[in-house]
């Protein structure tokens, strides 16, 4: 029990910290790579969306594979892009380095709070939810802690590079998932919930609602409100 205690809040507690990273060094990013602040917002927004429709993936995946090695997955591409993002300090190089770092971010979530679900007793499960909640607001102030004392490369560096350190320590140390194995391959698995994923966006109807001005394009806002008042 305390060792998925532990894993699911040094995976939420690490993978947040990088994420903040990005809003805590706006202004430097605005000053040095003259990014203006619509660009800075174009990038949190892909890597918004990236995170969002990559959280379904994870979600089902949490329940079907080895949960540890879903959290090393996600803190080593996570560490691998953090580390690769002063490197690629350009409007093109930060929207990918952030699109994959939500992508893969995304996965912590549902693995951690599976995780508590499944090892923690119903009395303490509240508790171990409360310190996973905690963690989002520690992670803002560490970032902003990092910011203050390092530029905003060092800071990238030093957390990619921590980052990557912890995923080995996990993927060496803590034990392997006891669930009954599966017999399918992680990526036949990740094949599968994604065809899923597939089907789910081409239901016209799921299409309607995610996207109602592109379905019935003729249907907008104003007519409908029109037809409202003639009505």
């Amino acid at each position: 029990m305390q060792r998925a205690v532990l894993l699911a809040t040094l995976a939420s507690l690490i993978d947040e910290i990088d994420l903040c990273l990005l809003t805590v060094s706006f202004m430097q990013l605005e000053r040095q790579l003259a990014l203006t602040p619509d660009k800075l917002g174009v990038i949190l927004m892909a890597r918004g969306l990236a995170s969002s429709l990559s959280g379904v993936l994870w979600g089902s995946l949490a329940d079907k594979s080895d949960r540890k090695n879903l959290i090393v997955l996600s803190m080593t591409m996570v560490g691998l892009c953090t580390l690769a993002t002063p490197s690629l300090a350009s409007l093109r190089g930060l929207l990918v380095t952030q699109m994959l770092s939500g992508l893969f971010a995304s996965a912590v979530a549902p693995v951690s709070q599976s995780l508590v679900s499944e090892n923690v007793q119903e009395t303490g499960r509240g508790m171990a939810f409360s310190v996973l909640a905690m963690c989002a607001g520690f992670a803002g102030s560490a970032s902003a802690f990092l910011y203050s004392i390092f530029t905003w490369q060092s800071a990238y560096r030093m957390m990619g590079s921590m980052t990557l350190t912890l995923a080995v320590w996990i993927f060496i140390f803590f034990p392997a998932d006891t669930r009954e194995k599966r017999r399918h391959s992680f990526m036949r698995e990740i094949a599968a919930e994604m065809d899923q994923l597939k089907h789910i966006f081409s239901l016209p109807t799921f299409l309607a609602l995610l996207l109602p001005d592109c379905v019935w394009p003729g249907v907008n806002r104003s007519s409908s409100s029109t037809l409202q008042l003639e009505a």
